[in-house]
């Protein structure tokens, strides 16, 4: 098998692997929704109060 047809089909599973992960987001944030009245929010994870640490998530009513 030729290089570049190794080079298509590594870029072709990567692809296919990202749109996997963006698809199990999408999934996660409507399974979580399903719940209740949900909502966006960031958190400072961090222990000082500075700009890095901050976390975006999904927050649940119940």
């Amino acid at each position: 098998m030729p290089l570049w047809l190794w080079l298509v089909d590594s870029l072709a599973i990567i692809v296919v692997l990202g749109l996997l992960f963006l698809g199990g987001l999408v999934a996660r944030r409507r399974w979580i929704a399903r719940k209740g009245v949900t909502f966006e929010l960031s958190v400072n994870r961090g222990a000082e109060h500075s700009a890095s640490g901050w976390v975006l998530g999904v927050a649940v009513y119940r």
